[in-house]
């Protein structure tokens, strides 16, 4: 897919959309130092909270999460719910 980010990219995408790291740990019960330790650092964005980041920031859980979240799938399923709504 065109215009895809990286894991690390979308969450940082998904910390500026929310306000800052303060704003997206209050969002999803983390703290401001988890979400510091995430963006800083290689480590994913916890799997129980992509889902909550998704809708609070509208960042996609493919972005987020590639690894759990097979971006070819996420684009499958768009295809057909835009299919629907025509």
């Amino acid at each position: 897919m065109d215009g895809t980010l990286t894991p690390n990219e979308a969450l940082r995408r998904a910390v500026e959309l929310a306000g800052g790291q303060s704003a997206l740990a209050r969002l999803i019960g983390r703290s401001q130092q988890a979400i510091s330790d995430r963006v800083g650092g290689d480590q994913s964005l916890w799997a129980e909270d992509v889902l909550k980041v998704e809708l609070e920031t509208g960042v996609p859980r493919w972005q987020l999460r590639p690894d759990l979240y097979p971006p070819e799938e996420y684009a499958l399923l768009a295809a057909m719910r835009a299919g629907d709504a025509a």
